[in-house]
């Protein structure tokens, strides 16, 4: 280890962000929807808005980030347009803290996840995990095909987070999106960083 160690030391800063659950605008049926909808709205702005950019400007002051993590919840639903909004707002985060793009790595989590894609074969994936609970996560990994697992596990998780590689191409960041050609071909989420 010694070896590896330099004679100065350096900080890394990270800053980690997640749930921003970015949400289009959809016709609600019902005023109780409505009502809760605008609730949402208020209460993400109160959260997200002024109060956010000044708490990144005490966390810029304290010392600036080398990286961004943002662990999940862009979106709300998973929907392409909702990942249009979290874009606009990451952009404003991302400047306001000095980094690019480059310096930005995402994990998505549930709710960067179109449900009603792939409906019925996620079905069929949820019930082979429940039955078979010590063999999914050989089988999401991609490191075995069990019989009886469904034949298109991988392509249906890649389906339902459409929106979510969508947004990882646009911002030229492909190498956070599970592939073959990857450190981790299946998931993605294992990265190395220089």
């Amino acid at each position: 280890m010694g070896a590896l160690m330099s004679a100065s030391t350096y900080t890394l800063r990270v800053l980690h962000l997640s749930d921003l659950h970015e949400r289009v605008s959809f016709k609600m049926a019902g005023p109780a929807r409505e009502r809760k909808a605008r609730a949402h709205k208020a209460k993400q702005a109160r959260v997200l808005g002024d109060e956010l950019m000044e708490q990144l400007d005490k966390i810029v002051a304290a010392g600036a980030p080398d990286l961004l993590f943002f662990t999940g919840d862009l979106a709300d639903w998973g929907l392409v347009g909702e990942y249009d909004l979290a874009k606009t707002r990451l952009n404003e985060i991302i400047r306001r803290v000095g980094l690019t793009w480059a310096q930005v790595f995402f994990v998505p989590g549930n709710h960067d996840v179109n449900r009603s894609k792939e409906a019925q074969h996620f079905a069929q994936l949820r019930r082979f995990a429940a039955e078979n609970p010590d063999k999914i996560g050989a089988v999401m990994a991609g490191f075995a095909n069990y019989l009886g697992a469904p034949e298109e596990t991988l392509s249906v998780v890649a389906a339902r987070q459409a929106g979510h590689h969508e947004l990882l191409r646009r911002i030229e960041r492909e190498s956070l999106i599970p592939g073959p050609e990857r450190a981790h071909p299946c998931l993605g989420y294992r990265q190395q960083v220089q």
